[in-house]
């Protein structure tokens, strides 16, 4: 049985489509239903759980800018509460999956990132989901932390839907240039969530690979580019004009490297990246569908 803690989020929304499509059982839940501000909520949640539950965790405090301002908040969502996941999880001998970010790295190496490269957070939601991170594998050194990026979806605000709707209204839009990495679809995380999830059911996760490892859209592209992709495919007339980050400063510094490297997942689970191109031509589908 999966259990998912997270319900509206957009990894969750598409963990809760494709469970459904590949006939999972399992159980979502919501903030309501699972508040991470309190966190022996989510151990009594834990201790009701069936033997054999693979736990993943879709559940975070995403806003970036706003965690400059609530950092305590942030911390317990995106650290003390998956903290105490794990504990419960390697004591009843359930899987845990969970899900992390590119922003627990500085962003200043010329390389795209692998697994051991040194973490150093640029922002408050960084080095919460870092701690968060570290006190999962501190707890249950047999769980899977998937790092991952750029996300969008259908669901929610993101960066396609943020494009989508300035591109209706103008022209012309300046956007970043100088920032790096791998767009990533939900519903390409969900898969490989679900992929994980289907590997390690049938055994410990002791007995199986275990630890961080990096999973995200490809090939790598700027800000910039990406928006003229989403345009192109949406068929909008919009010039974008590269401009440095400087330029557009906000409350949360971002990487300008955030290229993960993904080699790893697939040596060790036969998991390769997802053309993000691909998957973008999906969700303006869905978006237009709806």
């Amino acid at each position: 049985m999966l259990l998912l803690f997270g319900w509206a989020g957009q990894v969750a929304s598409e963990l809760r489509a494709a469970a459904v499509a590949q006939q999972f059982d399992f159980r979502a839940l919501s903030s309501q239903q699972a508040d991470f501000r309190h966190p022996q909520r989510i151990r009594e949640i834990l201790a009701g759980a069936p033997t054999g539950t693979c736990v993943i965790n879709a559940a975070a405090y995403t806003q970036v800018d706003q965690a400059e301002s609530e950092p305590e908040t942030a911390e317990l969502i995106n650290a003390v509460t998956p903290g105490v996941i794990a504990e419960e999880c390697r004591r009843r001998n359930f899987s845990l999956i969970h899900l992390s970010t590119d922003y627990v790295f500085a962003g200043d190496q010329s390389t795209p990132y692998v697994e051991s490269d040194p973490v150093s957070p640029m922002n408050v939601y960084g080095r919460t989901k870092l701690d968060g991170e570290e006190r999962i594998l501190f707890a249950f050194p047999g769980a899977l932390v998937v790092r991952t990026a750029w996300v969008f979806s259908s669901h929610g605000k993101n960066f396609v839907k943020t494009m989508l709707q300035l591109g209706q209204k103008k022209q012309e839009l300046n956007v970043v240039s100088d920032q790096f990495g791998g767009p990533t679809s939900a519903a390409a995380i969900a898969r490989t969530c679900l992929d994980l999830a289907r590997q390690i059911l049938p055994k410990k996760n002791a007995e199986g690979p275990s630890g961080v490892y990096h999973y995200c859209g490809a090939p790598a592209i700027s800000w910039h580019g990406f928006a003229e992709e989403i345009f192109r495919q949406a068929g909008l007339q919009v010039t974008v004009h590269p401009i440095p980050a400087s330029q557009y400063p906000t409350p949360a510094a971002r990487p300008h490297n955030s290229i993960l490297n993904c080699d790893k997942i697939f040596r060790d689970f036969g998991i390769s990246q997802s053309d993000w191109r691909r998957d973008l031509a999906e969700v303006l589908q869905d978006l237009q569908a709806h």
